[in-house]
């Protein structure tokens, strides 16, 4: 749990932490209230894992008809796009229409 000294319409400000979260140093606190309840935001300095490389890469070809992802095992993905020409084409009618 977080405890703050002061209260809100006496009641005490008492925020519950998970226990996943290991705080280092804490460079601020700050408290807000929304839809009723109250909030808290920690911005703290959290140790980063070293990188370690499993030898697995992978590559992506963000293409505009289509976006490709393969990776070493030959597995691959492929995402197809909507038809980037015809994206605007509605909104620019609405837009003609209205100058008609």
């Amino acid at each position: 749990y977080v405890f703050l000294s002061h209260k809100y319409n006496k009641t005490p400000l008492k925020f519950k932490i998970s226990n996943k979260f290991k705080f280092g140093k804490v460079y601020q606190v700050s408290v807000f209230k929304k839809e009723g309840k109250f909030f808290i935001c920690v911005t703290y300095d959290r140790q980063v894992k070293d990188y370690v490389d499993n030898k697995k890469y992978q590559a992506f070809d963000l293409g505009i008809m289509k976006h490709t992802g393969v990776n070493l095992d030959g597995k691959f993905i492929e995402l197809k796009n909507s038809r980037v020409d015809k994206y605007w084409q509605k909104r620019v009618q609405e837009i003609q229409s209205r100058k008609d």
